[in-house]
């Protein structure tokens, strides 16, 4: 079965009514028209016309005193009629795929994941010294180049891949170990162990130079721990130079730490007044657009919230929007219940004592207590901990080592 032909010309389909019918086609038969497709269906006569034939058949409908009923229209001409009614639509729709391909040749978001030792402001750094950045043209952007400059510019890094997907710029890295540079071996610098806090010694365990003190004995910041500086002494016990080495020990200190915390019961709370203000803002590309911009008024907050075009997760657009939102609030005077200060004053504690356990050794005792003073909550007391001591600085030197030569006579 063939298919209609769409005529370039244009036809019109259409039905006779009225008197005389026949009269009406020998009409048209004289002027030269071409009646196409005449038939009689149920007392009734249908024929066609094309477009340039059928606006002649007026004056002949009313020489023959009939009437006609357009039944279809077909053809180019009316194609294109119908078209212009909707050729907004059609070039919008032609438009916007020219705006998404044009979109689709530049990359709008870079993603980098593998890095710990580097941050990714700093690969994205080195990447713009490369000419590589949101709103770069992706034929523009050589993957390999930028891998082994990254790898140069950046020598933690063992491997970098870079990849071009969609309008993303995806940067996978994986850095390597970091090794300590070995430092060619130096003569020994003689030092000597300081205290560096205040507390009891509970235990001395030497591996190099002279101990100071003892367990049992207390100490302050400042004190001698452990002496780098060694005596030589002859068979008469007499100090005839000195040695000198870097003092290393294990020394444990009881010491106790004081905390003190208040909190005052008043304070100025602050309310919402429900009174919101939503604006609107607009980014194309790197260029900013705000809608209902104003002055910050006093005590307002703003939130802004933030939102990037996309047609898929790889495809993303050179667009993005926010909702601004602007809360007002009031502030009122209001009071603490015992409750409230008490957990406010823990919550204070546990952030310092889980510091604290962090830098010592171990946590023996706890003494901090809270007291409600009618106008403040105060958290106070004391919390004992074992920790080691000792810092190196440079030993005093009093002497050095004496060779003495004799000759026999």
């Amino acid at each position: 079965m063939q298919g209609q032909r769409i005529s370039p010309r244009g036809k019109i389909t259409f039905s006779v009514h009225g008197q005389e019918p026949v009269r009406f086609f020998n009409l048209c038969r004289m002027g030269g028209l071409i009646l196409m497709d005449v038939c009689e269906k149920e007392g009734c006569y249908f024929c066609a016309l094309y477009l340039k034939d059928f606006r002649k058949i007026r004056p002949l409908c009313r020489k023959a005193h009939v009437r006609i009923h357009i039944c279809k229209k077909e053809g180019v001409p009316f194609l294109v009629r119908a078209m212009q009614a909707r050729m907004v639509f059609f070039v919008g729709v032609v438009l916007a795929a020219f705006t998404l391909w044009v979109c689709y040749q530049f990359i709008w978001d870079i993603r980098i994941e593998g890095n710990s030792y580097y941050s990714s402001q700093t690969l994205l750094r080195r990447m713009r010294e490369q000419n590589v950045y949101c709103g770069k043209r992706k034929a523009d952007i050589d993957a390999k180049a930028l891998a082994a400059a990254l790898r140069e510019a950046c020598p933690q890094l063992s491997w970098v891949s870079v990849e071009k997907e969609g309008t993303v710029l995806n940067v996978s890295v994986k850095e390597a170990l970091i090794e300590e540079e070995e430092i060619p071996e130096a003569e020994e610098e003689a030092s000597s162990l300081y205290a560096d806090k205040e507390g009891l010694v509970l235990s001395v365990v030497t591996r190099a130079g002279i101990p100071k003190v003892q367990a049992g004995d207390y100490i302050y910041p400042g004190d001698l721990l452990v002496d780098g500086e060694i005596p030589i002494l002859d068979d008469g016990g007499s100090v005839v130079g000195y040695q000198y080495c870097q003092a290393d020990a294990d020394i444990i200190l009881a010491s106790a730490y004081s905390y003190y915390d208040e909190l005052k019961m008043d304070y100025r709370k602050k309310i919402y007044t429900g009174k919101t203000f939503k604006g609107l803002w607009f980014r194309l590309g790197e260029k900013n657009m705000t809608l209902h911009e104003r002055d910050r008024e006093p005590q307002t907050e703003w939130e802004t919230d933030f939102f990037q075009w996309r047609l898929s997760d790889v495809f993303l657009l050179p667009v993005s929007h926010g909702l601004i939102w602007e809360k007002k609030y009031d502030y009122v005077n209001a009071r603490y219940s015992d409750t409230q200060a008490k957990m406010i004053l823990n919550a204070h504690f546990s952030d310092f004592f889980e510091h604290l356990d962090k830098k010592v050794m171990q946590i023996t005792s706890n003494n901090v207590k809270i007291q409600m003073t009618g106008q403040s909550a105060v958290a106070f007391g004391t919390i004992e901990a074992e920790e080691k001591t000792g810092m190196s600085m440079p030993a005093q030197k009093s002497g050095e080592i004496i060779e003495r030569n004799t000759q026999a006579e």
